[in-house]
C-alpha cells in the first residue's frame, strides 16, 4: 500500500545524525527536521516544525542505506524514486545530493511508479554479484553489478548501476535508472502477486552471498548472487511471527538445509 503522505521528515537513524537537543532538566528532546517534502507543516498541537532542507522527493520515506564513503540513499515509496543525501561537517546536516535514481514498475522501465520499500548496498558487487542488464550510455548492450538494491511493494527488486540504462532510454537521464532484475509481480497470479516489504544482504560463510526481502509480511524469498530463488518458509518465522528481512537471511544461511 502506498499511503499518502502530505509532509515527510527524514529522522536522524542513526546517532551521528541525531540533531536533536536534550533537554536534561525535563528529560525530553527537541525534534529537528533534516529534510522533507515540504517547508512546514502545523501538527495537530499547534506545534509548526520546519525542515532545514527541502526536497519535494522525499514521499513517504522508508528504506535506508549507505557505505562508509557514499551518501544516504532512502527509499522515497510514494514517489518511485531513490534520494541521496551527504553528511557536512561539522553539525553533519544534510545536503540533497541531486542524483535521484527512477524506480520503475513492471511494465514501464522508464517511469517512476514503483513503490520501492527496502534497499541496501550490495556488499559483493566487486565479486560480480547481482548483475543486471540493460544498455550503456552509448547504446550497446552491457550487464554489470548493481551498486545498490531495492525491493518494492510492486513484487520486484531492482538494481542500480550508473553503466546500465533501460532500453529506448532519454540520454540526459542516463545513469539514474533502476533496472528490475527480479519480477513476481504476478506470481502466482496477477491479483495475489508478490509484495516486497524490505531487504537485507549478507554474506554466506561457505560460497556466496544472498539477499532476503519478506514477501506481504507473510512469506520471505531469498535470492544467490545470481538472482537463484532460494527459500524456506519455515525459516522466515520465529514463534509463528515473521521475521525481520535480516534475522530471516541471518537464520537461512546459518540452516543446516542452506542450499546456495
Amino acid at each position: 500500500m502506498r499511503n499518502v503522505h502530505r509532509y515527510l521528515a527524514l529522522l536522524a537513524l542513526i546517532g551521528a545524525l541525531l540533531l536533536g537537543r536534550a533537554a536534561a532538566d525535563t528529560g525530553s528532546f527537541i525534534e529537528t527536521d533534516l529534510v522533507a517534502n515540504l517547508a512546514s507543516l502545523t501538527f495537530k498541537n499547534g506545534i509548526v516544525h520546519q525542515a532545514l532542507h527541502v526536497d519535494p522527493n522525499l514521499k513517504n520515506a522508508w528504506g535506508i542505506t549507505s557505505t562508509p564513503a557514499s551518501p544516504i540513499w532512502i527509499s522515497d515509496n510514494n514517489n518511485g524514486t531513490s534520494t541521496l543525501y551527504r553528511l557536512q561537517a561539522p553539525q553533519f546536516a544534510p545536503a540533497i545530493v541531486p542524483l535521484v535514481v527512477s524506480i520503475p514498475a513492471p511494465g514501464d522501465p522508464l517511469g517512476t511508479a514503483g513503490a520501492p520499500t527496502g534497499t541496501v548496498f550490495n556488499i559483493a558487487a566487486a565479486q560480480g554479484a547481482f548483475k543486471i542488464s540493460g544498455v550503456s550510455a552509448a547504446g550497446g548492450s552491457t550487464a554489470a553489478p548493481a551498486f545498490f538494491l531495492f525491493a518494492t511493494e510492486d513484487g520486484t527488486i531492482l538494481g542500480w548501476n550508473p553503466g546500465v540504462n533501460p532500453s529506448s532510454f532519454v540520454p540526459a537521464k542516463a545513469g539514474t535508472y533502476g533496472i528490475i532484475a527480479v519480477d513476481k509481480s504476478s506470481t502466482p497470479s496477477a491479483a495475489n502477486g508478490a509484495v516486497y516489504k524490505g531487504l537485507a544482504i549478507a554474506t554466506n560463510p561457505g560460497n556466496g552471498k544472498t539477499l532476503s526481502s519478506i514477501r506481504g509480511g507473510k512469506k520471505c524469498a531469498t535470492f544467490t548472487a545470481i538472482w537463484r530463488s532460494w527459500r524456506s518458509s519455515a525459516l522466515c518465522f520465529s514463534a509463528g511471527r515473521p521475521l525481520t528481512p535480516a534475522r530471516a537471511l541471518s537464520k537461512q544461511i546459518s540452516s543446516p538445509t542452506w542450499r546456495p
